[in-house]
């Protein structure tokens, strides 16, 4: 009698219904994995640029010369007279070059910096702001880094992309102000001021 309980035991523990989510993961899961594997493998890739040249137009050589200038605190000049370049990014070039890393490799890490900075804010945006699931956030960011100019301007020593940046996290940083209170609401703020602030003075000189 206690050898027939026992099998019927464990006959009714192995025909317990197995779950499938565990043996075949929901096409949801499966996606947002594909969608963080592409953007994984577009980030890897952009940090590969850090080891090409820095590429030189017009503008990114008034750039670059502001940037000299400023280093050794001789202002924002370019070739002894003063421009209508927005000052942010000079600065920046003259931090590194005053830093003794005022390399090719700097300056395109300083536009990777802000250009990841950038879409992390686009994604936060979408997914909390509007609603949109986890695996349409990572493609809007994918196809954000697979855009042309995107692709285009890290390598290039201008202030597109620090701009971009910029005002991503200055919209963030507005929008999370509004659910904040007391002293967090005041940090926060403050905070949105100082990334507008900063994203007003690396201003493209083109859209001037």
């Amino acid at each position: 009698m206690l050898c027939t309980a026992d099998t019927t035991s464990l006959i009714q523990r192995q025909a317990r219904p197995v779950n499938r989510q565990l043996l075949f993961p929901s096409w949801a899961r499966i996606s947002n994995r594909v969608g963080w594997a592409i953007l994984s493998c577009l980030a890897a890739t952009y940090l590969l640029q850090m080891f090409s040249h820095l590429r030189i137009n017009g503008d990114s050589t008034v750039f670059l010369s502001l940037g000299e200038s400023v280093a050794p605190g001789n202002g924002f000049l370019y070739h002894g007279a003063p421009t209508q370049f927005p000052p942010g990014y000079p600065l920046m070039v003259g931090a590194l070059n005053a830093m003794h890393i005022g390399f090719s490799w700097s300056y395109i890490a300083v536009n990777l910096i802000f250009l990841g900075a950038g879409v992390a804010a686009c994604y936060s945006l979408s997914t909390s702001d509007l609603g949109l699931p986890a695996l349409v956030a990572a493609m809007i960011a994918c196809l954000t880094l697979l855009s042309y100019l995107t692709v285009k301007h890290p390598t290039l020593a201008m202030s597109d992309i620090p701009f971009f940046g910029l005002s991503m996290l200055t919209l963030s940083a507005f929008l999370s102000f509004r659910e904040a209170t007391g002293r967090a609401a005041v940090y926060r703020f403050l905070l949105a001021l100082l990334l507008l602030v900063a994203a007003i003075l690396c201003e493209p000189p083109e859209s001037r």
